[in-house]
């Protein structure tokens, strides 16, 4: 029984150890069974979160947390829904360092200023009506301006 809680606790340390010696497929399979994204995604995401985690993490807790770390965190969080205290044995930090780096990440993609702008685009009062009726019109459903993987907005 001891081994499954190492082995769950190593998590982050074995991810980061194997990662770079395995074939991309592999490496691609890993982060979509763990992230659920692809390597590049991940990759790509630690590059636009870097400069805004960089100025929010600073001191939040002693020692310093790496990035990618933070952003596999909050990822993780954000794809499997575990709970903090469980993470903190995958990741090897406290349940607080969890919740914390989790509030952080969702702040960073969130917020307007930052990535939310970057990638979502609100329309204005006039564009959006018209959407709307074009959704009314198309599938019958009134007050819908958009539908994301099935789902209605």
């Amino acid at each position: 029984m001891w081994w499954k809680e190492l082995k769950q606790h190593v998590q982050w340390d074995f991810v980061e150890s194997t990662i770079w010696h395995t074939t991309p497929e592999m490496r691609n399979r890993k982060f979509m069974g763990y992230y659920r994204m692809s390597f590049e995604a991940f990759n790509s995401l630690v590059e636009e979160l870097t400069p805004f985690l960089q100025s929010q993490c600073v001191n939040l807790v002693q020692p310093q947390v790496e990035i990618r770390k933070i952003v596999a965190i909050g990822i993780y969080r954000l794809a499997h829904g575990t709970s903090g205290t469980h993470m903190a044995n995958r990741f090897n930090v406290r349940a607080s360092t969890i919740r914390k780096y989790v509030d952080v990440v969702c702040d960073a993609i969130c917020d307007k200023n930052k990535l939310f702008s970057k990638y979502i685009n609100i329309p204005s009062s006039g564009h959006l009506q018209k959407i709307i009726d074009c959704f009314h019109d198309l599938i019958g459903l009134p007050n819908i301006c958009g539908a994301i993987d099935g789902t209605h907005i």
